[in-house]
């Protein structure tokens, strides 16, 4: 898996990534050995169902699941890549970019953030005052 992450501005983020076909198809296997674990096949032991027959049962589903895994490893990656927060994320990330090509995924996304605003001079605008002392 290839990912570069850029900052475009103070509140844009964006990640152009190549997803390799075995990566996808890792997540397959991992998905599918999960469902084995779970489902309730006829003719199969609860947890003692071949990965081939879960492929042919779920097979798109299982694809669609394993593209999504990757995307979200795509995201996880490039905020680990440019040390973003999750609280600063705002909304979901958009697709600029999501081609399906004989060796994988190509795509690009665009993350928003909340922007980081420095506040300056803000302590001369309070207005000065003498303090009133209290006697006796």
């Amino acid at each position: 898996m290839n990912i570069t992450a850029t900052k475009t501005d103070t509140a844009n983020v964006l990640v152009v990534a190549k997803i390799e076909a075995a990566d996808i198809d890792k997540n397959i296997v991992k998905a599918a050995k999960h469902i084995a674990k779970t489902a309730s096949i006829d003719g199969f032991r609860k947890g003692k169902v071949p990965l081939a027959k879960i492929k042919m049962m779920y097979g798109e589903q299982l694809q669609q699941d394993a593209e999504n895994q990757a995307i979200q490893d795509v995201i996880e990656g490039a905020k680990k890549d440019l040390e973003i927060n999750t609280a600063d994320i705002i909304g979901d990330p958009s697709f600029k970019k999501y081609d399906k090509v004989e060796d994988g995924i190509e795509t690009e996304i665009t993350i928003s953030l909340r922007p980081t605003i420095e506040v300056e001079g803000y302590d001369k605008l309070a207005p000065k005052f003498d303090e009133p002392t209290v006697d006796d």
